[in-house]
Formats: structure tokens, C-alpha cells, sequence
């Protein structure tokens, strides 16, 4: 008698906080004589989400429950992420690993079953 095949494993988060993050983000460039001019944006960008607030003496690696490059175009957008553990910290590029963005996060939720909670975006409102 033949074994049957074992159920198909679920790529599906097990996580139960949902975080949506709303960027208004845009590309600017100066002429040189203090000018900002608006280029089109297109392109990756660090989203973070943590337990404790990155650059304190309580972050630890530990505290990243998120870092993932994610595409952001010029506009307002929402980026939505799954984490396992219930965030205090959420950020658009929080590291400030680009300087050319100026993006500003309107919202920051997270969510579970039982509570939402607002969250502090990080390191700033707006770049």
C-alpha cells in the first residue's frame, strides 16, 4: 500500500501584526542655484519595522522584525508588511541610507486580532 503524499507546505506568513505604511515620497534635484527640481522616482527602498527604536541602547538585532527593499514610485503609496511580534517602529529608508529621497510617512499602523496600535515612523516624520 502507497504512503500518501504529504500535505504541500504553506509559503504563507504565520505572522499576525499587519503594518501599512503610507509614503508620500518624491525625487528632487537642485540646479545649483537653489532650485528644486522633480525627477521621477522608481526605485528600491529599505522598509524597516522594529521593536524598539534603532539608534537607543535597547535596539538590538533582535528588534528588527522587518528590513526588506521594497519599490517605491513618486507619490503617496501604502506598503503593507507581516511580522511576527507586535512593532513600536516603522521606517521608509531608516537607516537614511539614501539622502536623495524626501519622502514623508502620513501613517503608520500595525494591527492584530486584538489591538492596533499606532506606530512611531523612524528616524522621522519627514527626510
Amino acid at each position: 500500500m502507497r504512503r500518501p503524499p504529504a500535505p504541500p507546505r504553506s509559503s504563507a506568513p504565520t505572522a499576525s501584526n499587519e503594518v501599512a505604511l503610507e509614503i508620500a515620497a518624491k525625487k528632487l534635484y537642485a540646479d545649483g542655484k537653489g532650485v528644486e527640481i522633480e525627477a521621477p522616482l522608481d526605485e528600491p527602498f529599505d522598509i524597516g519595522v522594529f521593536t524598539a527604536e534603532p539608534g537607543t541602547s535597547g535596539f538590538t538585532a533582535a528588534s528588527v522584525l522587518y528590513m526588506q527593499r521594497q519599490p517605491i514610485k513618486a507619490g503617496t503609496q501604502t506598503v503593507t508588511v507581516v511580522v511576527d511580534k507586535l512593532p513600536t517602529h516603522a521606517g521608509f529608508d531608516p537607516y537614511t541610507s539614501v539622502s536623495t529621497a524626501t519622502p514623508t510617512i502620513t501613517s503608520g499602523k500595525s494591527s492584530s486580532r486584538s489591538r492596533a496600535d499606532e506606530l512611531t515612523s523612524w528616524p522621522s516624520s519627514h527626510w
